[in-house]
């Protein structure tokens, strides 16, 4: 199965779309490891929920339990981490960004149009041998309801990608493309 996490934020003006897939056959030693180099240096995980975001890494009261880690430390974090989990020798994620300037209330409009467009050119063809053709997908936040049409455009979109690439869709987690997709 492929777990797919899809994260957005928005800075200075850019607005930015990431997004993650991983084989859920390395997601257990994946994030194992990833926690063990947190530890090694002293990051307190539990404090900020286990999430290394960027509003953490580099704020010295966010959270509060790891003020006392260096920036220089944090940069040594981050390297290691990116080396063990996309480097060439460890590739265990595929990781992918986009990012684009906007104005306004774009956000909502650029998030569900790019979406699926990511998932069309990373999503790879799995076989279909004892359900590895399965993918779940994780979003972080919406703005806009399934009666949104933006909302409901996106969901025909990624519906049709899942299709074309002959997965299944673990309904699950993401109850509001279960419709689209059956």
């Amino acid at each position: 199965m492929q777990l797919v996490f899809i994260d957005e934020t928005s800075l200075n003006g850019t607005f930015c779309v990431s997004m993650v897939i991983i084989n859920s056959t390395k997601y257990t030693k994946l994030k194992g490891e990833y926690l063990e180099i947190l530890e090694k240096y002293e990051w307190d995980h539990r404090a900020d929920k286990n999430e290394f975001k960027g509003k953490f890494i580099f704020s010295k009261n966010n959270p509060e339990a790891s003020r006392d880690v260096t920036v220089e430390t944090r940069i040594k974090i981050c390297n290691e981490l990116l080396e063990y989990v996309v480097g060439k020798k460890n590739k265990r994620m595929d990781v992918t960004f986009f990012s684009h300037e906007c104005e306004g209330n774009e956000e909502d409009e650029i998030y569900f149009d790019v979406v699926p467009r990511l998932l069309e050119k990373k999503l790879k063809k799995m076989s279909k041998r004892n359900g590895k053709n399965c993918v779940a997908i994780f979003c972080d936040n919406f703005n806009r309801g399934e009666g949104d049409d933006l909302y409901q455009k996106m969901r025909r979109e990624i519906a049709t990608v899942i299709r074309k690439k002959s997965l299944s869709f673990l309904r699950k987690y993401f109850p509001a493309i279960q419709q689209v997709t059956r």
